[in-house]
């Protein structure tokens, strides 16, 4: 499963990346369907570490436990096929978002959260932690509470 609590510089750089690579999709696509819509002001940064550990401690650990660890690991070890295993684990991932927010169900939350579900679930992959997915995970949820929450 990768259920460590362990880090290390191989751990916080595949996170990294891969944050940075969906943000870099995610932004864009975001604004244009009209998901995401900027909202920034600077008192947000004094909350942003609080909201890390939160979201770390109490939505990603426990999202990246049933989604990697046990979901994508289970279909993986079950079908021999990492890549299958990851875009049906992503897939269910944005299932259950379909009831965040409003309209329901929410097919744009759904739409996005499969595409995180697919990075989340390639840091698990490469490095073999959970911890890994679930600080991309925190990092994701952080970024968007700061700048477009």
């Amino acid at each position: 499963i990768g259920y460590r609590f362990e880090w290390d510089s191989r751990i916080v750089r595949t996170g990294i990346v891969n944050f940075v690579v969906f943000a870099i999709i995610a932004i864009p696509l975001g604004m244009v369907i009209k998901f995401i819509h900027f909202n920034f002001y600077s008192t947000k940064l004094f909350e942003a570490p609080a909201v890390f550990a939160g979201v770390f401690l109490f939505t990603a650990l426990p999202e990246e436990f049933l989604f990697r660890g046990l979901i994508q690991n289970w279909i993986e070890r079950t079908t021999k096929r990492p890549n299958a295993s990851l875009a049906l684990a992503a897939f269910i991932f944005g299932l259950v978002h379909l009831n965040n927010g409003h309209p329901l169900p929410n097919y744009k939350y759904f739409f996005m959260a499969a595409i995180a579900g697919m990075f989340y679930g390639q840091a698990w992959r490469r490095t073999g932690t959970l911890m890994s997915s679930s600080f991309t995970h925190a990092l994701v949820d952080t970024f968007w509470t700061v700048f477009f929450r």
